[in-house]
This record gives structure tokens, C-alpha cells and sequence, in this order.
């Protein structure tokens, strides 16, 4: 799959006239950039934000919301690294709404992984949702 075709997420490489397509940059999101986890109901970042280059105030919309809900951790990393930051976290339960607003002047630019990590009341927490992401 190319670069342009998963940035798009285009089902093969045909284009079709008037159609908007992001280009993607030279350190833009390789095929190996997937979004991980993402199947556990009330675990969700919207993929409105995958392989896309961020900068300034950006949302992140998702949904945050599970059995015994306690809090939910929106965490980033820079890919290929396993060690998370927190970068917030939130009390209230979220359904298809902002889980956060983020400004890209916290971070170096570069490629990232942003994770949603929803805990339970017990400390449980179902599969995590992470997606790739750029910050200019």
C-alpha cells in the first residue's frame, strides 16, 4: 500500500478527478503506522486525526465511556517508542465528543502515537486505542 493510498484512506491507487487528496511529506506516516487496538467498545479516538499533519490547537473527538467508568488517559509517544506521556486525562465519560484539545507547541515536531486508555473503577482497563499522528 503507498503512502498516498493509506493517507487517503483510498481502497487502491485510482484517483478520481476534483478529489481532494493529502500528500503526504517526506517524514510522513509509513504503511507500518497503523491504528492499534480501537476495537473495545467505549475505547475510540475518532480517525479523523490519523496520519495527519497537526499543528497549532487541534481536537482530539472520541469516546471514553465503559462499565464502572473511572477516568480515561489520552497519551502520546513518539513512534516507535513505548513510553507514554499523559497529556490528559478526564473524570466525565465521553461519547463522540472532545476527549481533548491539544496545542502542538507542547511537543518537538515529528511523528507520534496518540493512545486512549479508559480505566475502570477496579483499575481494569480494556484494550487501548492508539493511532499515528504528525506534529509540525
Amino acid at each position: 500500500m503507498s503512502a498516498l493510498q493509506s493517507g487517503n484512506c483510498l481502497a487502491d491507487e485510482t484517483i478520481f478527478a476534483a478529489q481532494e487528496l493529502y500528500l503526504p511529506s517526506p517524514q510522513a506516516i509509513t504503511t507500518a503506522d497503523t491504528i492499534e487496538g480501537c476495537s473495545a467498545p467505549g475505547v475510540f479516538i475518532d480517525p479523523g486525526l490519523f496520519g495527519q499533519m497537526l499543528s497549532g490547537v487541534f481536537e482530539v473527538r472520541g469516546t471514553a465511556r465503559i462499565e464502572d467508568f473511572a477516568f480515561y488517559r489520552l497519551e502520546i509517544a513518539s513512534a516507535g517508542s513505548e513510553v507514554f506521556a499523559e497529556i490528559r486525562r478526564g473524570v466525565t465519560p465521553v461519547v463522540d465528543g472532545v476527549l481533548a484539545r491539544v496545542s502542538s507547541a507542547r511537543f518537538a515536531p515529528g511523528s507520534y502515537r496518540l493512545r486512549l486508555v479508559v480505566v475502570d473503577a477496579r483499575g481494569g482497563f480494556p484494550q487501548p486505542c492508539a493511532i499515528p499522528l504528525i506534529i509540525q
